[in-house]
């Protein structure tokens, strides 16, 4: 077999996504190969997967209609009915487009006009958007950073369960797949919804906040994507206003502050071989037509930003000495160069920057672009006060509560910070940025509004224990809706590190996995396990394994032991400087970092603590009685 057939054999075997892959499996499909331009100036394959029978039509979520496009039907019908319209392809999106822009999203056939923004022009649209933008910019000081297989809707659920105010990110969702899917997979509202709604629906109760990310590389297929973000966001509505209570309606819920724009990614299947995530950067011309069609794919009813890192080796390739004598001048004129061309387009306003280059030119993983590029803050500091009419964020190497604090104070111009494994692998150590981050002002109303966000206020879970209880409604609800075997595994990751650090935190981690193991006998996905429910089983694994002190402190009692904890770390740090300084050896910080339990440091947190507290009561004493305040006190 000669080179040239066996490599065209090659590119026809491999698909775009697995979504495209999975669709080719049940319909009839043919693919078509193009040359796509890379970084650098190389130039790669793709196979786009185009489907040519017919499918299910989902009865209750999308209709192709000619001119007004991507339609919820009026009622909803058993998952027998089918489609119509053959799935489109790629050289027909284009016109798609042209037919769904042309009018405005409408309501249901009946000429129900209780959502009446939804029959008006684009332009009467803009309440709903300049709302959406007072949201994002009340809500930016702390976000929560889009993680692949980490920010889905469950961790999401704990988040805005510790904090009303976390600006909380999905996972970032391929604009391919949720186009693919809004023609082609069916709907069956009693036990799977489509995948549209598994690709973009949120949680049970109200996310709040919230921003979904998009990944692609074709406007096209941008503006469908966010086509059915708005199609899903009026069926919910619709829904809501029949019947009141949105848990008799079938949880279809689809309603995000804004959407977001990945030019940051560098996985290789992202940047690489999907031409995407912060390959982006290299034509900031692209992302503009990419937010634009974006924008025009909700009718503007939506916020749309980028998340990017501060540039790409593209035109150089990365190397560690190289990179030290690289003119850091010339890196940021790339960067704003970049955001000005994108948000020369009027659509973007926000940028979230993390503070190191991407490496695409080396077979680096995400680990790796996430170690091995030096933090550039200056860059991202210098981007805020140079653009005072764009709102910037700082994303990269900040983990803590103190951090996030630390860096706002060091640059006012900042935005927000955004917070990605840190908040991951201790998600309670964030738990007190509401009050920190927003402390009220002297207006009464800001009080108010202060009070009602409050960790621990009216109807706030006050610890750790109240938040485990609150979480495993959501529990039980997740596994009557899709049975144990599909999302028990999920559900309970999201609370893993919710105890880290502390006592016996490994050991209510292992009785976790033991719950996930459980069901192992279970073979049918939409059955529920046998036993207690999966809230009763949550709750005493925490009781069985850590002690009251932990399960019950408060968030503000964390806060403090997380402060103790670090300047604990830094003297120890300090320490092991002026040994080595010094020419003494390390192993005396060894025995200590061995030896030394967490459960010796919340005692001397606690004998901390209470010393601080007895010196305020004596002071307020001596202050109330006039007495003298001994040398010895307590």
């Amino acid at each position: 077999m000669s080179r040239r057939r066996r490599s065209s054999r090659l590119r026809q075997k491999t698909p775009v996504t697995t979504t495209a892959m999975i669709g080719a499996m049940m319909m009839s499909a043919s693919a078509a190969t193009a040359g796509v331009r890379m970084p650098g100036g190389r130039r790669a394959s793709v196979v786009v997967v185009v489907a040519l029978t017919t499918a299910p039509r989902p009865p209750a979520l999308f209709r192709r209609l000619g001119r007004g496009g991507l339609r919820a039907s009026p009622s909803s019908s058993s998952s027998s009915s089918s489609w119509g319209e053959p799935l489109l392809p790629p050289r027909r999106l284009a016109a798609t487009r042209t037919s769904l822009s042309s009018s405005p999203s409408r309501d249901d056939d009946n000429g129900d006009a209780r959502v009446a923004a939804d029959d008006t022009p684009r332009r009467l649209h803009r309440p709903l958007l300049e709302g959406r933008k007072m949201t994002l910019r009340s809500n930016s000081k702390l976000s929560l950073a889009p993680m692949m297989e980490y920010t889905d809707r469950h961790f999401r659920h704990l988040v805005r369960l510790i904090s009303d105010r976390t600006l909380v990110y999905t996972e970032m969702v391929a604009a391919n797949a949720v186009a693919h899917d809004a023609f082609a997979q069916p709907f069956d509202e009693r036990s799977d919804p489509s995948h549209v709604v598994r690709l973009l629906g949120q949680g049970r109760r109200r996310e709040g906040p919230s921003v979904l990310q998009l990944g692609g590389s074709d406007p096209d297929q941008m503006f469908v994507a966010a086509r059915a973000v708005r199609e899903l966001n009026l069926l919910q509505r619709r829904r809501e206003a029949d019947d009141g209570d949105f848990s008799t309606v079938g949880d279809v819920r689809c309603d995000y502050t804004a959407m977001n724009l990945n030019c940051g990614c560098p996985s290789p299947k992202v940047a690489g071989k999907g031409c995407f995530g912060a390959a982006l950067m290299s034509d900031p011309r692209l992302v503009r037509r990419l937010t634009t069609s974006m924008f025009e794919g909700c009718d503007g009813t939506m916020p749309v930003s980028v998340k990017c890192r501060i540039g790409t080796d593209a035109n150089y390739g990365f190397t560690r000495d190289g990179y030290a004598l690289r003119d850091m001048e010339d890196e940021y004129r790339e960067l704003r160069d970049f955001v000005e061309e994108v948000a020369s387009g009027g659509v973007v306003t926000d940028f979230q920057v993390h503070a190191r280059i991407a490496v695409l030119s080396r077979d680096y993983s995400p680990a790796d672009n996430r170690k091995v590029p030096p933090l550039r803050y200056d860059h991202v500091r210098r981007l805020a006060t140079e653009f005072p009419n764009l709102n910037v964020s700082l994303n990269g190497g900040i983990d803590t509560l103190s951090g996030v604090r630390r860096e706002l104070e060091t640059c006012d111009r900042l935005e927000g910070i955004m917070v990605g494994r840190g908040y991951v692998a201790d998600p309670w150590s964030f738990a007190t940025a509401d009050e920190l981050l927003y402390p009220p002002d002297n207006d009464e109303d800001d009080r108010d509004r202060a009070s009602s966000t409050r960790v621990g206020g009216p109807g706030r879970p006050r610890n750790r224990m109240d938040v485990l209880e609150a979480y495993g409604a959501h529990a039980d609800h997740e596994e009557r809706r899709w049975g144990s075997r599909r999302v028990r595994r999920y559900v309970l990751r999201a609370i893993t590190n919710l105890f880290a650090g502390e006592h016996n935190a490994r050991r209510y981690r292992i009785a976790l996995d033991e719950i996930v193991g459980s069901i192992r006998g279970i073979t049918e996905e939409d059955v529920v396990a046998p036993g207690p429910p999966l809230s009763e089983l949550i709750v005493r694994a925490a009781s069985v394994h850590l002690s009251e002190e932990v399960l019950y402190r408060t968030p503000e009692e964390s806060y403090e032991k997380s402060l103790f904890d670090e300047e604990r770390a830094e003297r120890k740090r300090n320490n092991v400087a002026t040994t080595v300084i010094l020419g003494g050896g390390a192993d005396n910080d060894d025995e200590f970092e061995h030896s030394s339990s967490r459960r010796s440091s919340v005692r001397e947190w606690q004998a901390s603590r209470k010393e601080d507290e007895m010196n305020d009561q004596a002071m307020r004493s001596h202050e109330s009685g006039g007495g003298a305040i001994s040398s010895d006190t307590p």
